[in-house]
């Protein structure tokens, strides 16, 4: 082989490796964890600043990688074609014969043609897109700086490049908006990220379950987590000190709505604490502060700042009709995005309780929506009801009796209490051999 076929060759392994650099380029730069780089460069890499302000700037970057790509494809093509050709038609000219020359010429042509090829797809596009898809973070840090040194060279005619490509989207009318700088993923591209690393084993069921919480914080109402304006405990302004004392031990709740008479004419709340630790002879009505009020069709997420900004971190819910349907606190909401969590209010009466095998009684103002989870996992289907005893009154179309059941797929369930007109608690069975009772 002469020297000038091996300098040839350099320059051809060359200009498939710059190939190489541009297409991962373009694949590192929209695939790569922007938090991962952040972390870099607030440590203080250099070279991820380089690789992050490329991936704030992708459409500039991605047209220096186009740019690059076409310069690289063209040159490889002009130059390695001819070089393959006429180091391969000497050969081919002996098997074909002298007689032939043009035939060998024209068979050397497009064996180089080819081989030039096959080498630009291979190594030029199709491994450096794997290696950048499977590694985006590393591959984004490798091609930084040479990234940089080539848009800083070539920057006037990626600028004309972009100028032009974006009158030409213009006058499609396609709009036109930079990318890179302010890119956002709405909840459905978020819950489809949880899924996908779910999937995958980089987060667990239980964060997967976690974030689907958080992404329907804005969707759903505090109506659906409320504590029950049955199941609210108050405090009558008109008790004295020693009653008021007396429910404390009673219902060892840390904070009561301070009405007079009913949830009617709510006067504000009390803090057991501030009222245990005054002065023993204080008037308790001191430590009755007001209370904020969130229509019922609030939701979670906003429900969230609301309590933040409120000192007790308690609301009253009300209905369009300003009554009061139920109470909020943090902790209920907290409880809808982890579960239960310990709470000053006593979760013994609100929580299912196992009693044997499969065997559960659950409080009759328990949340369908909770009943669906585990561990009752009732199938409720459909329905507009919010509780179980509610639940219980719709498939039974009267007020529910005590010994009343209703059965739902391989689960039945049995009131078992009734306060006044309402449901208090109920037992969850699998189902045998039974049908609905209560007729």
């Amino acid at each position: 082989m002469d020297s000038e076929f091996l300098i040839g060759l350099g320059v051809v392994a060359v200009l498939i490796a710059a190939n190489a650099v541009f297409v991962a380029t373009e694949f590192a730069y929209v695939t790569a964890r922007r938090a991962r780089l952040a972390e870099r460069a607030e440590a203080g890499d250099g070279t991820a600043r380089v690789a992050l302000d490329g991936m704030r700037n992708l459409d500039r970057y991605i047209a220096s990688s186009q740019l690059g790509i076409t310069m690289a494809s063209i040159a490889l093509g002009f130059i390695g074609e001819p070089i393959l050709a006429h180091a391969m038609e000497p050969t081919l000219e002996r098997l074909v014969g002298s007689f032939a020359p043009a035939a060998a010429h024209a068979i050397a042509v497009a064996v180089a043609l080819f081989l030039i090829t096959a080498a630009h797809l291979i190594f030029g596009e199709m491994a450096p897109k794997t290696v950048a898809l499977q590694k985006p973070e590393s591959v984004a840090l490798f091609v930084a700086w040479p990234m940089r040194i080539f848009t800083l060279v070539f920057s006037p005619v990626i600028s004309l490049l972009n100028g032009a490509g974006n009158t030409v989207l213009r006058l499609l009318g396609i709009p036109v908006t930079p990318i890179g700088h302010d890119q956002q993923l709405s909840a459905q591209d978020l819950a489809y990220a949880f899924e996908s690393s779910a999937s995958v084993g980089i987060i667990s069921r239980r964060e997967l379950f976690l974030g689907r919480r958080a992404l329907s914080l804005g969707e759903v109402p505090v109506r659906n987590l409320m504590l029950p304006r049955d199941a609210i405990r108050t405090v009558d302004v008109a008790a004295d000190r020693a009653e008021v004392l007396r429910q404390v031990g009673e219902h060892r709740r840390s904070r009561y709505p301070v009405v007079r008479g009913s949830l009617d004419d709510v006067v504000g709340l009390i803090d057991v604490k501030r009222l245990l630790l005054g002065p023993p002879d204080e008037d308790w009505h001191a430590a009755v502060v007001p209370i904020l009020y969130l229509p019922d069709s609030t939701t979670a997420g906003r429900a969230i700042e609301v309590l933040g900004e409120a000192s007790d971190q308690l609301v009253l819910v009300t209905d369009e009709y300003g009554n009061v349907d139920g109470m909020l606190g943090l902790v209920d909401v907290l409880e809808f995005l982890a579960g239960p969590l310990p709470d000053e209010r006593d979760h013994s009466d609100r929580e299912p309780r196992k009693v044997g095998a499969d065997r559960y009684l659950v409080p009759g103002l328990y949340r369908v929506e909770r009943a669906r989870e585990a561990p009752l996992k009732l199938p409720v289907g459909d329905t507009d009801v919010e509780t179980i005893g509610g639940l219980m009154a719709e498939r039974l179309q009267r007020v529910p009796r005590v010994g009343d059941r209703v059965h739902l797929g391989d689960r039945t369930i049995r009131v078992v209490e009734m306060v006044e007109r309402r449901v208090h608690l109920v037992e969850v069975t699998p189902t045998r051999d039974e049908k609905t009772e209560g007729r």
